[in-house]
């Protein structure tokens, strides 16, 4: 599973609009929106979110960003 994969599945779980949770972790709905796609729109190239990215997710939904890490694939870029 990627990271939009993971931030979907997460959302829809918790019953958060796309908008919702980009509030919570200080974002933007576009943003949130890349991610979940998981590609750049500028390049067409596949997204590589920032450790930054991935620390405000993880403190946002109330994990470490090595439990958020465990959930992903191998191949997530970073």
């Amino acid at each position: 599973m990627q990271l939009g994969e993971w931030i979907k599945a997460y959302r829809k779980a918790q019953g958060l609009s796309m908008q919702r949770f980009a509030d919570l972790c200080g974002f933007s709905k576009a943003y949130i929106g890349q991610l979940e796609k998981g590609i750049n729109p500028k390049t067409g190239k596949k997204i590589s979110p920032t450790m930054q990215t991935f620390t405000k997710i993880a403190n946002s939904v109330g994990m470490s960003v090595d439990q958020l890490l465990e959930k992903l694939d191998d191949d997530q870029p970073v």
